[in-house]
């Protein structure tokens, strides 16, 4: 169960009222601890495709467009998502989308794209 929606139903509160699911922010160095663990999050990369072609995170899937979730992500529901774009630009409703498809554990990169190349993580190359 989501945290606010829990929170929600503890304190009286509605569901009802409750925002669509916005994605939690995570920072670059607990990404990277992730990204170590046998089972890493989903990595889904928001910029354009020649700048996903041009370097990415490592195992990330380009996704600019329409979120074609029940191709490319089914099965995929309960793996945590994080979303990222070049910077700590709009999600353009993809956690709504995502929200919508059963993930439930969506996060946002942290500074984006930008804060992974400027502590020089590891990067991957389109081939």
């Amino acid at each position: 169960m989501r945290p606010a929606l829990l929170f929600a139903l503890l304190t009286g509160g509605s569901a009802l009222s409750l925002p669509a699911l916005a994605a939690l922010p995570i920072d670059r160095d607990t990404l990277q601890g992730w990204l170590q663990r046998d089972t890493s999050p989903l990595l889904l990369d928001l910029r354009s495709r020649s700048e996903y072609d041009s370097g990415h995170l490592p195992g990330a899937r380009p996704l600019s467009g329409p979120l074609p979730v029940t191709d490319a992500l089914k099965g995929m529901q309960q793996r945590p998502v994080v979303l990222y774009h070049s910077r700590d630009q709009a999600l353009d409703g993809m956690e709504e989308s995502l929200e919508r498809a059963g993930f439930e554990k969506v996060y946002h990169l942290h500074g984006g794209w930008q804060s992974w190349l400027a502590a020089d993580l590891p990067v991957e190359h389109f081939r």
